[in-house]
């Protein structure tokens, strides 16, 4: 049976929550060191993505959905993001993914523990037990969090990290909690030399994968693989 419970189903996969740039940019800070081995520039890469970000909503504190999100930076492939300590400047595309329940995105999860690879939006209120039951906060906002690991007493519920006011850093939840998520593969289109003045190639080189995640990403395809021909069998 499926111990998450019939509750896993997402309510809603448009659904709009506090916090969605700032988790953004930490899950794809998070990827993009463990594909190419690169930091960003956390301050740069934040301002850049709220300023090309924000005419989302009318405030500064306008809900957002992440897919809305995802689609509005794709919509700048021009941007530059800086590199710490360096003066190289990288271009991104992000490739999305929904996770379609609770369960799906625990099994995300435990593929990548410790590196958060999903933005998810959830009722920080919300019981984390498996008896389900409702929040305490009825019009409570939402929040999202980048997820990255499960909750290290309670196998059964994940643990993101969130930015929003009056929401613990670190939020535990399960299915009650669960909302909506969406897994974020961000791709480094070209990286791209820079002398403090101007760009030295304008034409940029991508960068390869780091070889712990090429292993990972063939063991993945492996495993699917063996899934497609186990079902063919049946």
């Amino acid at each position: 049976g499926n111990v998450f419970g019939a509750a896993c189903l997402p309510r809603t996969s448009s659904a709009r929550g506090q916090g969605v740039v700032e988790a953004f940019c930490v899950v794809v800070q998070d990827m993009v060191q463990v594909k190419y081995g690169l930091a960003l520039d956390t301050s740069d890469f934040f301002r850049k993505v709220h300023a090309h970000c924000k005419d989302l909503g009318k405030s500064e504190d306008a809900l957002l959905a992440p897919a809305d999100l995802v689609a509005r930076f794709n919509a700048w492939p021009d941007l530059r993001f800086r590199l710490c300590n360096s003066r190289q400047l990288l271009s991104l595309r992000i490739d999305v993914r929904s996770s379609g329940s609770f369960e799906e995105l625990h099994r995300d999860v435990l593929c990548m523990p410790g590196t958060a690879q999903a933005l998810a939006l959830v009722d920080p209120w919300a019981p984390t037990s498996c008896s389900g039951g409702s929040s305490s906060r009825v019009e409570a906002l939402l929040s999202a969090v980048a997820v990255f690991r499960q909750d290290y007493a309670r196998s059964q519920t994940l643990v993101g990290r969130a930015t929003v006011p009056g929401v613990p850093p670190l939020v535990t939840f399960g299915f009650a909690g669960f909302v909506s998520a969406v897994v974020l593969d961000p791709h480094v289109l070209a990286i791209f030399q820079h002398d403090g003045r101007r760009l030295l190639d304008a034409a940029g080189q991508p960068p390869p994968l780091r070889d712990e995640y090429g292993q990972l990403q063939s063991s993945a395809q492996l495993q699917r693989q063996q899934k497609e021909q186990q079902q063919q069998k049946q």
